[in-house]
């Protein structure tokens, strides 16, 4: 066979090396790291935009060894925490700009100081102190409060709405609704309160988006040890508004707990990213023992595309 007739069989499969990749012709050759940013200045990287799609480019997770009594091989989460070395330095360098985007028209430009390490729960994670303007608290915990990038890449953060507002009387309504056909509880609860309420800055694709978490408190029996630790409903969910009282639920998720509240997560949303005609949110989980990041992309639906542990 000649070199012209096998350039013409090859000529669908052929690849270019973009920078330091391997991609097919006409695929996204954009890529970028996003990272939480905590209050303290420093940046937790946690995943990859690459070949058009998200991912976590360290080493896929091993599996725990398998219990004698079980049937069932435990799968180790794919995690931040306790990784050897930074996954984000690349071709042995690190990212030195990244945007932070708050309420501003212009992003706030964050500058590398070191590579460090940061607790997060029993774990220590890799992370990047910058030049960020530390508040002045004595909160021993880390608090996230958005996300960056280290491209320019415009990220809208969401607004936190005050819940006895007369804008969102409708919504708390429409949640109130909601939690009650969701829990189907015959009690009487002693208190109903939306916790946590955030609605996007802008509408998207002629939609609003909220994002809430409500509550209700029921006494216990009278037979309980300890009656003052109430039995409590968690409701948690995301909502879109198209106007004129157009309202609809997009996800949602039920917990039952107590006034200890270990088993659920509360979550943050840091941010919303339209790139490419695609539409993404970036969300923050907060559990008892454990954190993690997620991905999300809004179509006709919210759905999950990428979950990285934080340890």
């Amino acid at each position: 066979m000649n070199r012209l007739r096998i350039r013409k069989l090859l000529a669908p499969l052929l690849v270019f090396l973009v920078a330091g990749q391997f991609v097919t012709k006409g695929d996204d050759t954009r890529q970028f790291i996003v990272s939480v940013v905590r209050a303290d200045g420093t940046l937790l990287p946690f995943a990859q935009y690459s070949n058009g799609g998200w991912s976590n480019p360290w080493p896929a997770p091993r599996q725990a060894a398998e219990d004698i009594y079980s049937e069932a091989t435990e799968v180790i989460p794919h995690s931040l925490g306790d990784l050897p070395e930074p996954w984000f330095k690349q071709c042995g360098k690190v990212p030195k700009t990244w945007y932070f985007w708050t309420s501003a028209s212009a992003p706030t430009v964050l500058n590398t100081v070191k590579v460090m390490q940061v607790e997060n729960h029993s774990n220590k994670n890799w992370a990047l102190l910058t030049d960020f303007p530390k508040p002045d608290s004595s909160d021993g915990h880390h608090r996230n409060i958005g996300v960056a990038l280290n491209v320019n890449e415009k990220i809208e953060p969401l607004i936190q709405v005050k819940v006895d507002s007369v804008e969102v009387a409708g919504v708390v309504s429409f949640i109130r609704e909601l939690f009650d056909d969701a829990e189907k509880s015959k009690l009487k609860p002693i208190q109903f309160s939306i916790t946590s309420l955030y609605r996007s800055k802008s509408s998207l694709n002629g939609k609003y988006l909220y994002y809430f978490e409500a509550e209700k408190q029921y006494e216990k029996p009278a037979t309980a040890t300890d009656r003052s630790c109430h039995d409590i409903s968690l409701f948690q969910g995301w909502i879109s508004d198209e106007g004129n009282g157009a309202l609809g639920l997009m996800a949602s998720r039920l917990f039952l707990t107590d006034c200890d509240i270990k088993g659920p997560s509360t979550s943050t949303p840091l941010g919303i990213m339209t790139f490419k005609n695609e539409t993404f949110l970036f969300v923050s989980e907060h559990g008892w023992e454990d954190e993690r990041y997620l991905i999300l992309e809004l179509d006709t639906g919210l759905h999950k595309v990428l979950e990285t542990f934080g340890g």
